[in-house]
């Protein structure tokens, strides 16, 4: 699709009954627990596309898009028992399936406390609690994911907001201008905003230091903005810190109506492009409004 080789996991979603949530599967083989009776719903969700409400309805306009072939089989099973003993003794009795289930089981991330995936893009296993160097904070590493996690905030935003994170950066995945879609792989840290739009801070492989660009993929144009802190791959594998001035960045980079609160904290790291290894930690994060510190991470 687009030029782009997907496994199942990068596009499946399944739903139980008419009205729960959708929800992305993690892997390619994997098992999940029933809240509520009702009927198992799965689709494919081509890439671009978000859904428009938690349920997994398609946008206005779906069903005109230009068709993408796909081949996919789908084979669904209910375990009895604990899970993980269902799944060893069918993996023992030969089902791949079964053992690829157990396996991914055990490699699945914990998010730190407070964040979750966000709900409208992917539950990709890339994002995880701690750093490289066990400080509080999260880390991420992938080489053929997409994954966005999210915590809620609620923070005045004034001239004065200042925002202040520390990042170890150990490989950039891009393979050219990040400006470009083709090579849209990267890993940053970003604010949300009240109108909608975020702004990210990220380490590029070859743009200046101090540019700033509207995201290039299809359905960020006008919501998502790019800023480079950091370029090349000097001082990969070291810790820096950053102070940013909020508003200030967010005129020169998105400029237009000013937004008023800061409701939400993004870590986004992308490889689906280039299927390069992304890896990097963040931490120490904090929203500074005067008096007033709002610590992202935990220390306990």
């Amino acid at each position: 699709a687009e030029g782009l080789t997907f496994e199942p996991r990068h596009m499946m979603w399944y739903r139980i009954g008419e009205n729960g949530s959708a929800v992305q599967f993690r892997a390619d083989q994997e098992v999940f627990s029933a809240t509520v009776d009702g009927q198992l719903y799965v689709s494919l969700r081509p890439l671009g596309l978000y859904w428009t409400d938690r349920r997994g309805s398609y946008p206005p306009g779906f069903t005109q898009l230009p068709a993408v072939p796909a081949e996919v089989t789908v084979e669904s099973s209910i375990l009895e028992g604990p899970v993980d003993a269902a799944l060893a003794q069918l993996a023992a009795e030969g089902s791949e399936a079964a053992a690829a289930a157990l396996a991914a089981r055990d490699g699945f991330k914990t998010l730190p406390r407070g964040f979750e995936h966000l709900w409208y893009v992917t539950r990709a296993n890339v994002w995880s609690d701690g750093t490289s160097d066990g400080k509080p904070g999260i880390a991420a590493s992938t080489s053929d994911d997409a994954s966005i996690v999210k915590m809620a905030l609620d923070i005045p935003l004034d001239e004065e907001t200042l925002f202040e994170f520390s990042w170890r950066y150990d490989t950039l995945p891009a393979l050219g201008p990040e400006t470009e879609a083709q090579f849209h792989d990267y890993l940053s840290i970003a604010l949300e905003f009240d109108n909608g739009q975020d702004l990210t801070w990220f380490w590029s492989k070859e743009l200046a230091v101090g540019s700033h660009f509207e995201c290039p993929l299809p359905g960020w144009g006008g919501k998502e903005y790019h800023w480079t802190l950091q370029s090349g791959e000097e001082g990969l594998g070291e810790w820096f810190s950053h102070q940013r001035p909020v508003l200030a960045d967010f005129r020169s980079a998105i400029g237009g109506a000013e937004p008023k609160r800061i409701v939400g904290i993004w870590f986004i790291a992308n490889s689906l492009f280039g299927r390069q290894l992304a890896a990097a930690s963040f931490a120490d994060a904090v929203v500074i409004n005067g008096e007033e510190r709002t610590i992202i991470f935990d220390s306990d």
